[in-house]
């Protein structure tokens, strides 16, 4: 069997997640042994039809799309079929109309058409998977589906643990907080500095504003700090919290749909605080209070951050049931 991975290079960067899933499930064949699994991670679905055209593709094989809004799942579905291959389609949910707030994927024109490509998409694929249900619930409202075709599973982010490990312990937590982030609006901006004149006693690291840091220069001071600023407007599956929690530092974040099931309400703020300039010069004394509270009685909030990595690891961020249903399950539902 070959487990082909086709990663969407229109959203996958360097570091992410879909850029080690290949090396991920190598690892599982290699500690097993087992000599007739092999796994190919494609970029250019060109090459993929070649392979259906020389027959080099088999019932056996797999395909695993790491982003199932690609248009990819429509052309391996066409030539399997074309080639009369019974190959299993699997599929990773992270972006769509479906999410009411995703404003890449949900703008404000007609989404008639956009919401049958996602349906082509979904029906494509044997196996569609969610990472929650808050997602998997907002495409069941936008489109009939066939239930056995949808899973709720916790997507393969659990190489984060091996790369967060080298930077734990690295330094003492000290009063620093980091602002991540390389694109942010005006009102983030005006956040951070005002975090930058009230908090005199706390170092704000504007990780990106002049000359944007390296990922490992990054996460060295992630791996200082003692609270991250992630103020999302919309929800996303959580990566950057995920490496917050691995660095014991505590991910601040506002309270909304698809997120809040992540973190503790202790590390989560009411979404209209940053909502706009206006609410913010309104709500700003909170903020900046929680901030200071959370930052200036870290120590007691540890026992927190570990049980959150323990949630997130079984619950979102672990790749045993994805393994389960590549090499242990045969079937197709």
């Amino acid at each position: 069997m070959t487990v082909y991975v086709v990663v969407d290079p229109l959203i996958a960067k360097d570091d992410s997640w879909e850029t080690h899933l290949a090396s991920l499930l190598q690892g599982y064949i290699e500690a097993k042994g087992d000599e007739d699994c092999k796994v190919v991670e494609v970029v250019d679905i060109a090459d993929i039809k070649a392979l259906f055209e020389s027959k080099s593709i088999s019932n056996e094989d797999k395909f695993i799309f790491t982003n199932a809004w690609s248009s990819a799942t429509r052309y391996v579905k066409h030539w399997a079929e074309t080639n009369q291959v019974d190959v299993e389609l699997l599929g990773f949910w992270t972006n769509g109309c479906y999410i009411d707030y995703d404003k890449e994927y949900k703008p404000t024109t007609e989404i008639t058409w956009r919401k049958l490509y996602e349906k082509g998409s979904f029906d494509c694929l044997d196996k569609n998977f969610f990472i929650s249900k808050f997602y998997a619930d907002k495409f069941k409202s936008l489109q009939k589906v066939t239930e056995d075709k949808l899973h709720i599973m916790p997507f393969p982010l659990d190489y984060l643990d091996l790369e967060m490990s080298l930077y734990n312990g690295l330094f003492n937590k000290q009063n620093l907080i980091v602002f991540p982030w390389n694109q942010y609006t005006q009102l983030q901006e005006a956040i951070v500095y005002d975090f930058i004149r009230v908090h005199k006693g706390i170092q704000i690291v504007f990780a990106q504003e002049h000359v944007p840091l390296e990922r490992h220069q990054l996460l060295r001071q992630l791996s200082r700090a003692k609270l991250s600023l992630l103020p999302y407007t919309n929800p996303n599956i959580g990566v950057e919290i995920y490496e917050c929690i691995l660095l014991g530092t505590i991910p601040l974040i506002p309270d909304i749909e698809g997120l809040r099931e992540l973190v503790p309400e202790e590390f989560r703020y009411p979404a209209e605080w940053t909502s706009s300039i206006f609410n913010y010069s309104k709500f700003a004394p909170d903020m900046t209070s929680k901030v200071k509270e959370l930052v200036g009685n870290y120590d007691s909030y540890r026992p927190l951050i570990k049980l959150t990595q323990e949630l997130l690891f079984e619950n979102y961020f672990d790749s045993e049931k994805l393994i389960n249903q590549i090499f242990v399950s045969n079937k197709r539902n």
